[in-house]
């Protein structure tokens, strides 16, 4: 697949766009961009692998993917902080789990 272009950035799609992208290896790194005007809503279905990508979708997600967050930063936040950035951009938090299952795995 190619790089993005700049149309995959219209704030109309209501898809999810995979990019591949090489490393420094030469190995190629898979990333997904994400944008839906659709909240709430199943982004994409991976059948092949039963994984689904979906947005946030309420307080109950946070508390999931708050220790998913936390194991990367290099110091703790309050709830607060991860309330403020989900609920100003909540289509730019993307939950990745099990199909039909409510844990998530990842998050983008």
């Amino acid at each position: 697949m190619a790089n993005c272009t700049e149309e995959c950035l219209s704030s109309e799609l209501t898809s999810l766009r995979l990019v591949e992208q090489p490393n420094e290896s030469g190995n190629v790194a898979v990333q997904f961009l994400f944008l839906s005007t659709v909240s709430n809503s199943i982004l994409h279905i991976d059948h092949e692998n039963n994984i689904q990508f979906r947005q946030y979708r309420s307080e109950e997600d946070l508390q999931r993917i708050m220790p998913l967050i936390s194991k990367d930063l290099s110091e703790p936040y309050s709830i607060y902080t991860y309330r403020y950035f989900i609920y100003n951009w909540p289509k730019l938090c993307i939950l990745v789990s099990a199909y039909l299952s409510l844990k998530p795995i990842s998050r983008l």
